[in-house]
């Protein structure tokens, strides 16, 4: 940055030979000298436009405000001139008196920055010849502010961990020799200002989630690294399926830094409200009593400008889908080392009944075991008879409910006596009448749960799918058995990265399985289990339209019954052909 010098002066009582005119001004590129006018015989004209030498890269240009300049003759003699800014650019002129032919002077300059602290300091000796001298060497002025002397830079806080959105400030600390500090002018630069900028006052800013690293250059070329992580804010989980009637449900914010607070917002409401429930500063959710509109909503953790959202998915009904029968039977839900069920399998069964909500049968504990339906399951050869199922059964029982089963292949849904709470399907092969779903929907809109257990096709059938996807349609809910065969072995142990936050997850870190079949969730529904490989979902909750189907079509026939039924798969009927072997 080049400077140029311009306007006043004041004279030295000590300066009786000299008599000088000074003008200074500052500009960041070079200017030629400007000749002063000529004065009387005996006196030296000249012009000197300072320089300044560059600062290291990204220390950025320091505004001066005022330049001195002492010039000394021979015999000690010396005058000091001031000149102040203006309009950005100078120029010095002296008028000096000479005996002889020329004289050499010294002249010494400081430059000034606003906070009136030297900034520039330079010397130079020049000889003059009586007249004008317009081809003067221009001095060159170094830094030389009070930072020019530190020998160690260093920049608070490091490292520095923030979100996206949010800002931090930076502050330098230079030492000087004997041991003082002092905050030094410095230059920022960021490695990716993708990730984070930071401003010339040092105010450092997240802008999208990464790593950068913040340098600081002070004016004497020292420098100082602060590596930045910023984060966004990732609500977990992402989504959540609750109960109406005051479930509850954590949310948490991923790689917040230790001690962060943030504002919990539900569906836009800090702290939530009674119409969409409320949340506490730590981030526990606690369902409402009765269902909004809308019913699915964000619930929003904000930090400064930095937010991230969940979903919640509310419902007064609803269905939980597991398309695998082994996970509730003696063989693949029992550890076969230590010959006891699997705490995640019995934290399930448990959680399949412990659950609270609004209505009568929340509060009862009374359990059906349907086998209707011709269960695929419960027809010879079986697998989830009563005596398959002595492990689910225990574990029921010891929670304190009473368990009730059906076991007759040809058994429809009849009223369903007030006591029960929950009934599991296993595995239906023909289809549901309108009627026996409404029963359901009742049940179910009395806060009784139905638990559906299906199947992969090669075991289920045809017949299975097509009753499974059409008691799903008839139900209200858009979820669908997609078929397939996932995690097939004698028993496939998957951990906590197959699970998903809901009340039928709570308390596992995995579950025991053999061969699932494939769940597709509605918009409304919620995914609570996926396979192994964590993309394909193997159980999930549906929520229930309770509002009631017309009544089934009378038929006319000859047959005695009044009631199509569709034909059994003759895999299942145990006509034509033989049964297929037990799963997998």
């Amino acid at each position: 940055m080049k400077q140029h010098v311009c306007a006043k002066s004041r004279r030295s009582p000590k300066a009786a030979l000299l008599v000088a005119a000074l003008i200074f001004s500052a500009s960041c590129g070079d200017s030629p000298s400007v000749a002063p006018e000529p004065g009387g015989p005996g006196h030296a004209l000249f012009a000197l436009a300072p320089t300044f030498a560059p600062l290291p890269a990204g220390v950025p240009s320091i505004p001066l405000s005022k330049v001195q300049a002492t010039v000394t003759d021979k015999d000690d003699k010396s005058v000091t001139h001031e000149a102040q800014f203006a309009n950005g650019s100078a120029t010095l002129k002296f008028d000096v008196t000479v005996t002889g032919r020329s004289a050499t002077f010294d002249v010494e300059y400081a430059a000034f920055d606003l906070q009136g602290v030297i900034a520039y300091s330079g010397q130079q000796t020049i000889t003059v010849q009586a007249g004008l001298n317009d081809s003067l060497p221009s001095p060159t002025l170094v830094y030389d502010a009070p930072d020019a002397k530190i020998t160690a830079l260093r920049v608070a806080p490091n490292p520095v961990t923030l979100f996206a959105g949010n800002t931090a400030n930076l502050t330098p600390t230079g030492t000087l020799p004997n041991g003082e500090t002092l905050t030094p002018r410095v230059g920022w630069a960021s490695s990716n200002p993708a990730i984070a900028t930071i401003s010339d006052a040092g105010v450092l800013t997240g802008t999208s989630q990464g790593t950068a690293t913040i340098t600081a250059t002070s004016g004497n070329g020292l420098t100082a690294s602060v590596p930045v992580t910023v984060n966004v804010i990732r609500v977990l989980p992402d989504s959540i399926g609750a109960l109406l009637g005051g479930t509850q449900q954590q949310f948490s914010v991923a790689n917040a830094p230790q001690g962060s607070q943030f504002a919990w917002r539900v569906n836009g409401i800090q702290g939530g409200n009674a119409t969409f429930g409320t949340i506490t500063t730590t981030g526990v959710y606690t369902a409402p009593g009765t269902m909004p509109t809308p019913s699915t909503f964000q619930v929003c953790a904000t930090q400064a400008a930095a937010t991230g959202c969940g979903k919640v998915v509310l419902s007064r009904a609803e269905v939980i889908v597991v398309n695998d029968m082994n996970l509730f039977d003696d063989t693949y839900s029992v550890d076969p080392n230590a010959h006891v069920v699997y705490p995640n399998n019995a934290a399930f069964f448990r959680n399949l009944v412990q659950f609270t909500g609004p209505g009568p049968r929340a509060t009862q504990t009374g359990v059906m075991m349907h086998r209707g339906h011709q269960s695929r399951c419960a027809t010879a050869p079986t697998e989830c008879t009563r005596t398959e199922h002595d492990t689910l059964n225990a574990v029921l029982a010891a929670a304190g409910y009473n368990l009730t089963h059906v076991d007759d292949l040809a058994a429809t849904i009849v009223a369903i006596p007030s006591n029960i709470k929950v009934i599991f399907l296993w595995t239906p092969t023909t289809p549901y009448t309108n009627a026996e779903m409404n029963i359901l929907k009742t049940f179910a809109g009395q806060g009784g749960r139905i638990v559906f257990v299906g199947e992969y096709a090669g075991y289920y059938t045809p017949a299975g799918i097509a009753t499974e996807n059409a008691f799903f349609q008839g139900m209200g809910t858009q979820l669908t058995n997609a078929g397939g065969q996932f995690d097939c072995s004698q028993q496939f142990v998957l951990g906590s990265a197959s699970l998903r936050p809901h009340q039928v997850t709570t308390g596992m870190t995995g579950i025991a399985l053999a061969c699932a079949g494939q769940v597709i969730p509605g918009p409304n529904d919620y995914a609570f289990l996926y396979d192994s490989r964590n993309t394909t979902v193997l159980g999930a909750v549906a929520r229930i339209d309770l509002t009631p189907l017309p009544p089934d079509p009378i038929i006319l026939s000859q047959s005695p019954s009044r009631t199509l039924v569709a034909p059994l798969d003759p895999a299942i009927s145990g006509s034509g052909v033989a049964r297929p072997v037990k799963k997998p």
